[in-house]
């Protein structure tokens, strides 16, 4: 059986590339095949900064010309 994990996450570090990690080497223990994607379709990543929870918005909406 094949398995499809995909991954949103831009940051190889965070805690989504984390949990991404963790099912695929169970899943691997598990005897079966993995298949693994990492979808970056954005610019930008979340830093983890803490702006939208003070501001009620991403500050990456402020930088979107930037980019």
């Amino acid at each position: 059986m094949k398995i499809l994990l995909i991954s949103g996450s831009q940051n190889p570090r965070g805690a989504t590339s984390e949990a991404v990690s963790f099912a695929e080497e169970t899943i691997l223990r598990l005897g079966r095949e993995v298949i693994k994607h990492t979808v970056s379709s954005v610019s930008w990543a979340c830093t983890g900064c803490g702006y939208c929870k003070k501001n009620g918005e991403c500050i990456a909406s402020d930088l979107s010309s930037l980019y």
